[in-house]
């Protein structure tokens, strides 16, 4: 709930106007305020996020503007709409959409596996996914090793990307070689793990986060 009101999609910005913010510290920056206007409940329900992920992707790309959403949702494993979830999934694996889940704690992660589909892909209203675009990590296997955790959380990105890319005959632009000072600044792999790390240590949610 925000300020009493029931939520399960809403910006950490709580302006709607402007729910983005700059970068991995931006991000954890949102998240820690957000404990001072938010109480976490359940049930934890995966679909209405992912309605908006997908709404957020749609502008599809195109040659000029290649752009792709990806989607980081942390779960303590309980999930209570499902079926809606699956529907949600399928509908975005048609957009250039990547969802990375990620495990906290030692709750039963079945169904995160499910929505991973390694194995059997997602079938929703007689609709089968059109590409793989779930990765699932549980973070208790990672633990205490910044570096495994983010390349196990990036690992299917590449090739998620490059097969939406290839089915829309979309070719890489030019590339913009960035700054030394962009460089510089940029967040390595190692930090981006280890900011992940120390986040969930620093303040580990009493309920499920995948309401923010």
């Amino acid at each position: 709930a925000v300020n009493g009101q029931t939520s399960h999609c809403f910006p950490l910005t709580f302006d709607t106007s402007q729910p983005e913010v700059t970068g991995v510290y931006g991000i954890l920056e949102a998240y820690k305020n957000a404990f001072n206007f938010v109480s976490l409940s359940g049930p934890t329900l995966f679909s209405n996020i992912l309605a908006m992920a997908n709404q957020y992707a749609s502008r599809h790309a195109s040659q000029k503007e290649q752009e792709y959403t990806i989607l980081l949702v942390l779960t303590d494993g309980v999930i209570n709409d499902m079926d809606q979830t699956i529907e949600q999934i399928v509908a975005g694996s048609k957009l250039p959409l990547s969802i990375v889940i990620v495990g906290v704690g030692r709750a039963d992660f079945s169904n995160m596996e499910v929505l991973d589909a390694d194995d059997t892909p997602l079938v929703s209203n007689g609709k089968t996914m059109e590409r793989d675009i779930v990765q699932f990590v549980p973070f208790r296997t990672f633990q205490g090793n910044p570096t495994a955790l983010a390349a196990e959380t990036l690992a299917e990105i590449p090739e998620q990307l490059v097969s939406y890319m290839s089915s829309q005959k979309i070719q890489p632009n030019k590339a913009i070689v960035p700054s030394e000072v962009e460089i510089q600044n940029a967040p390595s792999i190692r930090s981006l793990g280890e900011t992940m790390n120390k986040g969930f240590h620093d303040r580990a949610p009493s309920a499920p986060p995948t309401h923010l």
